[in-house]
């Protein structure tokens, strides 16, 4: 239906409540839930600093805020025991009259101010209003309905700021479990975080244990221990360090391992991808960029000589004391250690393997499935007519020695 010309009245549309105000801060409970999305006290905080950066309103000045002053009388002199004397009792009577006297003094004189600074009184009743309207709104939905559930019979019509401000800590103000909140801090560990982040985080949980004295002390410990960093923990327990030198003095360790990192990686190259430095900051954060170690000297005078020369330890390779092959853990296995060499008399080796006296080449034995090529071309007969020429000729010198 068209509207009708001239006519103020603004259309309706469909659209989902905002999640924050003109204060640039979220609601405290907009949504249904069985706990508040943030504490009271800490979103009180937030509220204060926006509402005073928005509206120039400070909370301070009308939390204490009254439009008219209240005539507050002290109340009579307490009677002490035992029987008195009536100047005693009239000297007491004069004193209550005298203390109530000055209150009402004290009073007529803030109504006389009061009037007197008319200006300042409506500029401060405007604030009040208006930071009541802005705190009861911002509770959200779920806030308002309840803060009318546990109190049914405040109207917030009638209420100043002061008063609502408190209403609000008897609703949503929670008790602490102070066994809880110790049992966050003494289980808190650093995953991944600097050590910057790492000591933020124990120190706004030991604010909530209720340490008193001892709280800054419960936090370097906790630092110390909890660190993962062995070089820095052992310098904390040889040196007496105060909890106000301990962050400055870690922070300074962890900027020198980051710079030695750096200039280890400078140095070695940027195609040492597989070094790593030997120091550890422990945190344990990932990165990009392939972490850079410095070996042993012994490590790399090895991998020098292993790869200057060819390894002995390989497969298919004849063991040097025994012939076998020489396999990963065969020198504590050899079945030479501790034979005595039949050739040269010493040890841990066998004759057919000696360095110190080698054997001689015998011929290989003849068989009748291999045969070598020189006895294989001679007829099997040789061996008769070699030696029946010798027989013949000693037959012949007997015959001539018997002539």
């Amino acid at each position: 239906m068209a509207q009708p010309a001239g006519s103020s009245t603004p259309a309706v549309t469909n659209s989902t409540p905002p999640t924050k105000s003109s204060l640039d801060i979220a609601f405290f409970w907009e949504k249904t839930s069985l706990l508040p999305p943030v504490p009271m006290d800490q979103w009180k905080d937030a509220f204060t600093i926006a509402l005073y950066a928005k509206t120039n309103i400070d909370v301070e000045e009308i939390r204490h805020f009254s439009p008219k002053p209240e005539l507050v009388l002290p109340a009579p002199e307490a009677t002490p025991g035992g029987v008195k004397t009536a100047a005693q009792q009239a000297a007491r009577l004069a004193r209550d009259a005298a203390a109530k006297k000055t209150a009402e003094d004290r009073h007529a004189e803030a109504v006389k101010e009061l009037k007197e600074t008319s200006a300042s009184g409506l500029k401060l009743s405007a604030a009040n209003q208006k930071g009541k309207s802005l705190l009861y709104i911002m509770l959200g939905h779920e806030g308002q309905k309840r803060f009318k559930q546990r109190l049914p019979h405040v109207r917030v019509t009638d209420l100043q700021f002061g008063e609502l401000w408190r209403h609000l800590d008897d609703v949503f103000l929670i008790a602490r479990n102070i066994t809880v909140e110790r049992v966050n801090l003494f289980s808190r560990h650093r995953p991944k975080e600097s050590i910057e982040q790492f000591h933020s985080a124990l120190t706004g949980l030991a604010a909530e244990c209720d340490f008193g004295a001892l709280e800054q002390q419960f936090v370097r410990d906790l630092f110390v221990t909890r660190v993962n960093a062995p070089e820095l923990q052992r310098k904390f327990c040889v040196e007496l360090t105060s909890p106000d030198e301990v962050l400055r003095q870690a922070l300074a360790w962890e900027r020198g391992v980051k710079n030695q990192k750096k200039l280890v990686k400078f140095t070695l190259g940027k195609g040492d991808t597989d070094l790593q430095v030997g120091i550890s900051d422990g945190s344990h954060t990932p990165s990009t960029q392939s972490p850079v170690k410095i070996e042993p000297v012994a490590a790399l005078r090895s991998q020098t000589r292993s790869s200057a020369s060819p390894r002995r330890n390989t497969t298919n390779t004849p063991c040097r004391n025994c012939g076998k092959e020489f396999r990963p853990g065969h020198l504590q296995k050899c079945p030479a250690r501790g034979v005595q060499c039949r050739s040269c008399g010493k040890r841990d080796h066998f004759a057919r393997v000696c360095r110190y006296n080698p054997p001689t080449q015998q011929p290989p034995p003849r068989s009748s499935d291999s045969r070598s090529p020189v006895s294989s071309s001679k007829p099997s007969t040789q061996h008769p007519k070699s030696s029946s020429p010798s027989r013949s000729s000693t037959q012949t010198k007997k015959m001539r020695f018997i002539d």
